[in-house]
């Protein structure tokens, strides 16, 4: 049997979502997985990583309305503050 974790709405109670839990023998490729691409970014010109990251930031906000709601699902937080703890307090399109 798999362990899973569950998360429960606080929005109606019921289940949101059932993942399973990670082995530690996954947990621990995955960490070994992270060190050596760790080694691999480091080795990148500051440039280059900050174009990526730049890219990653604007995919992120690009699906700001949908992280919004899972947001609103997972932690009962309303949609309307989502995005509240960000600097800029924008808000996700479409509110």
């Amino acid at each position: 049997m798999t362990d899973t974790l569950k998360t429960i709405s606080p929005v109606d109670g019921r289940l949101y979502v059932e993942r399973p839990l990670e082995t530690a023998a996954g947990i621990d490729r995955a960490l070994d997985a992270a060190r050596s691409a760790q080694l691999a970014w480091a080795s990148w010109p500051l440039p280059k990583r900050c174009e990526i990251l730049g890219r990653a930031v604007d995919a992120f906000v690009a699906k700001a309305n949908d992280i919004a709601a899972e947001i609103t699902w997972q932690m009962g937080r309303p949609r309307s503050t989502a995005w509240d703890h960000r600097s800029d307090r924008r808000q996700p399109s479409g509110r």
